[in-house]
């Protein structure tokens, strides 16, 4: 059963106790790959793609594991090169 992008976006922001921060479907939470006390994981909805950036460096990788979530869950669909737009938005975020 294949859930919908903005079901895994509801579990993540569940699972993080993320709080809407701002406009546009940007949420700060938890982060679950390491001892988060002041929420430094940054989520966001982009063009049918759920981004995720730890501020304290965490890899994708890592919080994907600890969240049971697959990348593939991240994507509406599955399109080639989502790596590269997922870099590009990290970058974005970190500028945040």
């Amino acid at each position: 059963n294949m859930e919908t992008i903005n079901q895994t976006l509801n579990r993540i922001v569940e699972l993080t106790k993320a709080t809407s921060s701002g406009t546009g479907g940007q949420y700060s939470g938890l982060c679950p790959a390491h001892h988060d006390t002041s929420p430094s994981l940054s989520i966001s909805i982009q063009q049918g793609q759920i981004l995720l950036f730890c501020h304290a460096g965490c890899d994708t990788t890592q919080i994907l594991r600890k969240l049971g979530i697959t990348i593939q869950n991240l994507f509406e669909s599955s399109p080639v090169g989502s790596q590269i737009l997922q870099n590009d938005n990290e970058e974005k975020l970190k500028q945040m």
